[in-house]
């Protein structure tokens, strides 16, 4: 096996963000990355001090990603950030899942990254209430937050499943229909 490598820290976040893809956070080897990216066991140690260190970069990237796909819809609202969160959740669940893990944002690196996340919920929210106090604002993102990060999990888990059946008949046939189960 080889010890160097061209870029192995980013090989080796992009070989366990695909991992996430199949496996829980839980299961992510290094051992088995470093096989997959064709280095030495020993090797990844040289950019992530163990499993913990390498999982803390994972959520940097996640929050990056969401952040910077964000940061291009600056003012559209509390839309974007449902529709970012929920494209990124639908992507990488078990990334989006470790980055809202209870504790994550102890490692001050990994808290940088989410409050360049929030910033840029701010950003977004502030386009609904153009003319609101900067306290209101706040509170609307973090509502807004909550309410996607919340929105997706229970999607997600299936927690949402049977639900349309409370509403009126109308609506459920409509939100049936629109998902393709009853027959046009």
């Amino acid at each position: 096996m080889a010890y160097h490598h061209g870029d192995l820290r980013r090989s080796l976040l992009q070989a366990a963000r695909e991992s996430l893809r199949t496996i829980p956070a839980a299961e992510l080897s290094i051992r088995e990355l470093a096989r997959q990216v064709g280095v030495s066991a020993n090797a990844p140690y040289r950019h992530f001090a163990d499993r913990e260190s390498l999982l803390a970069a994972l959520v940097i990237l996640g929050y990056e990603t969401v952040a910077d796909a964000l940061g291009e819809r600056v003012g559209e609202g509390a839309r974007a950030v449902g529709e970012v969160w929920s494209a990124f959740e639908g992507s990488d669940p078990e990334l989006a899942t470790l980055m809202t893990a209870a504790g994550v944002t102890m490692n001050p690196t990994v808290a940088e990254a989410v409050e360049r996340w929030f910033r840029n919920v701010v950003a977004a929210v502030e386009g609904d209430l153009p003319s609101a106090s900067p306290e209101r604002v706040l509170a609307r993102a973090i509502g807004c937050w909550a309410a996607v990060q919340g929105l997706e999990r229970l999607r997600r888990t299936g927690a949402l499943a049977g639900l349309e059946d409370l509403l009126p008949s109308p609506r459920r046939i409509a939100i049936r229909a629109v998902r393709g189960e009853i027959p046009r």
